[in-house]
């Protein structure tokens, strides 16, 4: 069996059979600055885990560029800050 048969009757391909599991490590701190402002200061993935590589036959909907974008943080490593106000 090839292409369309083989994905019709096994549905899966042995690279997309199993995915490891993966865990992020991200942080994120604020201060009360005023009565009604709150500054936040952040990192997401600050061990800059890249994503796994995967076929696309897992979920053709879900996968783009061979990554489950939705699903893992393709971006790296990134700071971010943020300041609300409340009145």
């Amino acid at each position: 069996m090839f292409g369309h048969e083989m994905l019709m009757s096994t549905n899966i391909f042995p690279v997309d059979s199993h995915i490891a599991a993966y865990s992020y490590l991200d942080l994120e701190t604020g201060i009360d600055a005023a009565e009604h402002v709150h500054i936040s200061l952040g990192i997401n993935n600050v061990t800059d885990k890249r994503p796994p590589v995967i076929g696309l036959v897992s979920n053709p909907l879900l996968v783009n560029g061979n990554m489950a974008a939705g699903v893992y943080d393709v971006l790296g490593r990134y700071l971010f800050a943020g300041v609300t106000v409340k009145y």
